[in-house]
């Protein structure tokens, strides 16, 4: 569960290049295209996310093919076509209020490849000022393998359910108490509600 992969899309090429440096005698550095036969036309885009251990996530875009030069073939891992290899590192944030009624940002620990909604890029003054970010909808995520183009009746969500109580558990003191499954991070507790397709994460003032 530390590292786990999402497929975004696939790029069709029946041929691709890679960037290869030369050393001349003279100590020069060129760079030398290297043009590979992409096996069955397929480039996929794809991005890894890997879970620190202080609950963080490092994401990185990137594209993987199987390519063939001189009747040798490997996998390889390059730049995307629509853009470079990029490595972020996410802070899901959370808004809510204290038992004083005081607004708060609180950083939340999301389980690998669950996409948060706001993230530091968003304006502070406004995610403090708008009631609207301490709506549920914000931090309602969809289990990683659930596909939205399927019905809900034919998903069976017990193994996203079991992953991520796991990973509460198993990093972040996930229990049950009072028939709610409830984890701490940073100081902070939450309550985590598995629904359908989806699940709720909510802060519990203390």
């Amino acid at each position: 569960g530390i590292i786990s992969y999402r497929s975004m899309s696939i790029t069709k090429k029946s041929e691709t290049h890679m960037n290869k440096k030369n050393i001349s005698e003279d100590g020069t550095i060129k760079n030398e295209k290297v043009y590979l036969k992409v096996k069955d036309s397929n480039l996929y885009n794809e991005i890894a996310y890997i879970t620190l251990e202080n609950g963080l996530q490092l994401t990185m875009n990137f594209c993987r093919f199987e390519g063939e030069i001189n009747g040798e073939v490997k996998t390889y891992y390059t730049w995307q076509y629509t853009e470079s290899i990029r490595i972020s590192l996410y802070y899901p944030l959370m808004i809510v209020n204290n038992a004083n009624g005081e607004r708060m940002i609180l950083i939340v620990a999301l389980p690998n490849a669950v996409i948060n909604k706001i993230e530091p890029r968003y304006d502070v003054e406004g995610l403090m000022s708008k009631d609207d970010y301490l709506d549920s909808s914000y931090y309602t995520y969809p289990y990683p393998d659930y596909d939205a183009e399927q019905s809900g009746r034919d998903y069976d969500n017990s193994q996203s359910v079991k992953s991520i109580t796991d990973y509460y558990t198993n990093h972040f003191h996930g229990h049950m108490e009072n028939d709610e499954f409830v984890y701490t991070y940073l100081g902070y507790k939450f309550k985590v509600d598995f629904n359908a397709t989806t699940f709720t994460l909510t802060y519990i003032p203390e």
